[in-house]
């Protein structure tokens, strides 16, 4: 029963361009923060503050 339904659908190169966009921007993503932000002072910075903050008293 599908198989008749997408086999006339004129729509089924869609899904395959928007998985292949996201790949691309994800990658670039990536490429971008690791190769060219690696560099920066800010990336430190970020890097070095704490995941979550530590809500017990100090003792």
């Amino acid at each position: 029963m599908y198989q008749e339904f997408y086999r006339n659908s004129a729509l089924l190169h869609l899904p395959l361009v928007a998985l292949l966009l996201f790949l691309a921007v994800f990658v670039g993503t990536l490429a971008w923060l690791f190769v060219f932000q690696r560099k920066s002072p800010r990336f430190d910075r970020l890097a070095d503050l704490p995941l979550e903050l530590d809500e017990r008293p100090r003792k």
